[in-house]
């Protein structure tokens, strides 16, 4: 049984209940504060990590995760109302992997469930370019670890949240597939690295990164 811990000092299992983490049968487990949090994130490795806007020390309990080692690789969603909240951006820069909006509406289950299946990730370091959309320069980088979903890329350019970008790389070394898509910035990393999200793979592009994940 999968684990979502919900980090809140609200109330919202009911509300949740109503989401595929009630209808797939998750293990849901409240920490109220968080000092509990961190600890039974360090102790049950749980599939997702619901991070409330409203928790006290919210930035510090995800900036921990991700600085700690046994806990980095953890998929935390951040929490919010209907209403842009401007402690959202402050989480996704400590690096949490997206924002979810109470009450939950018909988006997001297939949201929630998209960073639960966490896909393996493969860490090998590959060169990348990109162009930001607001701009026309071609800007170097590298990868440093891949999914189907993402990579986390090291770059000297500052890359504001939420900057889209077409990604151009080629996997494998030399001889190895060239790929090209779309994504856009989720969260920032260690100094100069940000991980990015694809916003659309061809089937080409998702075949090979998927070859080279599990190879």
């Amino acid at each position: 049984m999968a684990l979502a811990l919900i980090a809140s000092p609200r109330d919202l299992d009911l509300e949740l209940s109503r989401t595929v983490l009630g209808r797939r049968g998750f293990e849901r487990q409240l920490a109220t504060v968080a000092e509990q949090a961190r600890a039974l994130a360090w102790a049950r490795r749980p599939d997702i990590i619901l991070v409330d806007v409203y928790l006290e020390g919210a930035l510090e309990l995800v900036e921990g995760l991700r600085a700690d080692a046994e806990t980095r690789e953890l998929s935390i969603v951040a929490l919010t109302g209907r209403i842009t909240d401007p402690r959202e951006a402050q989480l996704l820069r400590a690096g949490a992997n997206a924002v979810l909006r109470l009450p939950a509406d018909s988006a997001f289950d297939e949201r929630l469930m998209r960073y639960v299946d966490v896909p393996t990730r493969k860490s090998s370091r590959f060169p990348v370019s990109f162009r930001v959309s607001t701009g026309s320069q071609t800007v170097p980088a590298s990868g440093l670890n891949i999914s189907i979903h993402g990579l986390l890329i090291e770059t000297w350019a500052e890359l504001p949240i939420s900057a889209e970008m077409l990604l151009t790389f080629r996997l494998g070394g030399e001889g190895g597939t060239m790929v090209s898509a779309p994504g856009r910035v989720v969260r920032r990393g260690a100094p100069r690295q940000y991980g990015v999200e694809f916003l659309e793979l061809d089937l080409e592009a998702r075949l090979a990164i998927e070859s080279f994940v599990i190879g």
